[in-house]
């Protein structure tokens, strides 16, 4: 049966760090070591891992000495991740942070016990990670970005960038959970927009390289990619290589040298 696990508890899981001033806890002798696994979509060195590390650090916790971290990473093969989860699941671990929807789902169907922290998940409700953000329920909480919500807005945003656009195609990787349902508010908020959506699934780099050869033969006006691990490890090298890149109207929500050049993204 799975246990109702609050979110203070799953805060306490990772470490009282809040609580505990970091001088205080230098004169403080070393408590029980906390073993944390992380389940990451891409790659062991990418962003996702190296945040949650720098900040365990930043907070006075040292790994190895306060804490161990066991990390599996699926290399951006959504397939992994269910066999990566059981593993995890399989070691006496006091919580399993996963970031993405597919780590998320993958650490909650593995197991019902140990805690379950998710991060960068666009749509915990709809994807079926949690049944409610007030009340998560289970042995599973975290944040959402409410990333589904923001599908309008986003082309809102493209048009003002370039008004006179028409068709738009829409990068996004079809094996994501959260992305269906990203994609599905995109294309129903087109038509009140005035704007034609053509649908561009991407799984792996087979695929990147069709896509992009049916988007520059396609009468495309402009792109809208919506990121996650797999698009952000492989898009920004394979488009922007590309010799009409640089012309193809475009928007980013993070910075870029060349805005011609960059994405209209939403986060995973």
């Amino acid at each position: 049966m799975a246990s109702y696990i609050g979110r203070r508890e799953f805060l306490a899981t990772l470490g009282a760090a809040a609580a505990w001033p970091l001088a205080s806890r230098a004169q403080q002798p070393i408590g029980k070591i906390r073993r944390l696994g992380v389940l990451l979509p891409g790659l062991r060195e990418s962003s996702f891992g190296k945040a949650m590390r720098d900040r365990l650090r930043e907070l006075g916790y040292t790994e190895g000495r306060d804490t161990i971290l066991e990390t599996r990473w699926a290399e951006g093969k959504p397939e992994r991740l269910t066999e990566l989860a059981a593993e995890l699941a399989g070691l006496k671990l006091d919580a399993i942070v996963a970031f993405s929807t597919p780590a998320a789902i993958a650490a909650r169907n593995a197991t019902a016990t140990i805690p379950v922290i998710f991060l960068y998940v666009g749509d915990p409700v709809g994807a079926g990670v949690v049944p409610s953000l007030a009340r998560p329920g289970g042995n599973a909480t975290g944040i959402s970005l409410l990333a589904t919500e923001l599908a309008t807005k986003r082309l809102e945003i493209l048009l003002e960038v370039a008004p006179k656009i028409s068709r738009v195609a829409m990068l996004w990787n079809d094996s994501n959970p959260g992305m269906v349902l990203r994609a599905r508010e995109s294309q129903d908020a087109a038509p009140k927009l005035g704007v034609t959506i053509e649908s561009v699934g991407v799984h792996d780099l087979i695929n990147f390289d069709s896509a992009f050869a049916t988007i520059e033969s396609g009468g495309i006006d402009a792109l809208l990619t919506l990121v996650d691990p797999f698009t952000s490890q492989h898009l920004s090298e394979s488009w922007t290589s590309r010799p009409g890149a640089a012309c193809q109207p475009s928007m980013s929500q993070g910075s870029s040298s060349n805005p011609a050049a960059s994405f209209a993204t939403g986060q995973i």
